[in-house]
């Protein structure tokens, strides 16, 4: 629904204030998912510390074996519901079934603290990757609130206010000095200079003249200009940005391809040949049975990749959404990947190595402090960068 205008004196409708919106990078909120993953981490760390002071310093079973039960009940249900659904669906086995034997048959040997410890450092990394896939959820969002609500626009030859969704191809749009531009557009009146930076990282504003495009998600400085929209909203300079940061999530690095390629081939390896190691220890070795179970399930707890195939996806959602947070967009882990490679950087554009604030550096005049007066007494009015950086250095030099 558009919100509602007012016409004034002339007829001409009056558009409502613009509404300002809350970055979303400002706070981060948990999903209800990652909150019950945090603490369930938590409970298995608890019932692990609760586990080893009762074994270890205060020498009581009771308390030993609750504090145990929760660590496995904590860590290991998730983990057993995860590879229940990989099995009966995806019908193939994964690290979390061979996570959670593991835990398992360390426990059967008597060393419930390990089994505590492999369920907590498993459910910790699968927290830390939902942390990290939130985080860049919330840098897309953050790109999301680049777009404004609405756009003051002529259609027909009226004008009115109107959402970002009922932009049409052909509307002109009327953009004043501090607003925010809400679709792709070409100007055909006026004059004025843009912020770009929030698209493209370039400091200096552009100035914009008839004939040249405007970028969705940047800021109009100091002129007014009317601009005809080229794209909808959902094919803009932003929306596309958003949909690389989406796709980005999708695709993975050649690392992570070839752990996920191998972790249900091993998993199923590692599970074939745990009964073979305590068959051949057994029969072979002629080690008592307990000996052989002992020695098997130990076999079953290190031979778990648990570490390397959660580590990669981890690690690349992290370092993509801090780099999203940074205004660095990366259409995929793999380009992050073949970043580790790079050894030289060659940078095009000075500007954007800058500080994104311009300043006099030197005033050529028979009378340099009379210039500078004069100068910064035409330009004190003025929005544009330029004439803000003369006020400024008149003022910082009395």
């Amino acid at each position: 629904m558009s919100a509602p205008t007012t016409v004034n004196s002339h007829g001409t409708p009056t558009p409502p204030p613009p509404q300002t919106r809350t970055p979303s990078t400002a706070t981060f909120q948990l999903s209800p998912a990652l909150k019950r993953a945090v603490l369930l981490t938590a409970l298995t760390l608890l019932g692990l510390i609760v586990g080893l002071t009762g074994q270890h310093v205060l020498h009581l079973p009771a308390l030993m074996w609750a504090g145990y039960i929760v660590a496995f009940l904590a860590g290991g249900i998730p983990a057993a519901r995860e590879a229940i659904h990989t099995l009966t669906v995806e019908h193939k086995l994964d690290v979390d079934l061979l996570m959670v034997l593991a835990a398992l048959g360390a426990a059967s040997i008597g060393q419930m603290a390990d089994g505590a410890i492999l369920l907590f450092l498993f459910s910790l990394s699968n927290t830390l990757q939902d942390w990290a896939m939130g985080r860049t959820k919330n840098a897309i969002a953050a790109l999301m609130d680049l777009n404004p609500e609405g756009a003051t626009i002529r259609r027909n030859g009226v004008e009115r206010w109107c959402e970002l969704g009922e932009i049409q191809v052909g509307d002109l749009l009327l953009v004043r000095p501090g607003e925010r531009i809400a679709a792709d557009a070409q100007v055909i009146r006026g004059n004025t200079a843009v912020d770009e930076s929030p698209i493209t990282g370039e400091s200096r504003p552009i100035d914009k003249e008839v004939g040249s495009p405007l970028s969705s998600g940047t800021v109009n400085l100091n002129g007014s200009v009317e601009a005809e929209v080229l794209r909808p909203a959902g094919e803009s300079t932003l929306a596309r940005l958003v949909g690389l940061m989406e796709e980005a999530q999708t695709q993975k690095s050649q690392t992570e391809m070839l752990s996920e390629r191998w972790e249900s081939p091993y998993a199923t390896l590692v599970l074939i040949a745990v009964p073979l190691v305590f068959a051949a220890l057994y029969s072979l070795g002629g080690l008592p049975s307990a000996d052989a179970w002992y020695r098997a399930m130990t076999f079953m707890v290190v031979a778990s990749p648990c570490a390397v195939v959660i580590s990669t996806p981890a690690v690349m959602l992290s370092a993509m959404a801090a780099a999203a947070r940074s205004g660095v967009l990366f259409k995929s882990s793999a380009a992050l990947d073949a970043l580790a490679g790079i050894n030289t950087v060659a940078f095009d554009k000075t500007g954007t190595l800058t500080q994104a604030k311009m300043s006099v550096s030197r005033v050529v005049a028979d009378d340099e402090a009379a210039a500078l007066s004069l100068a910064a007494g035409l330009e004190r009015h003025s929005e544009h960068p330029i004439a803000q950086a003369v006020v400024r250095a008149a003022e910082e030099r009395g």
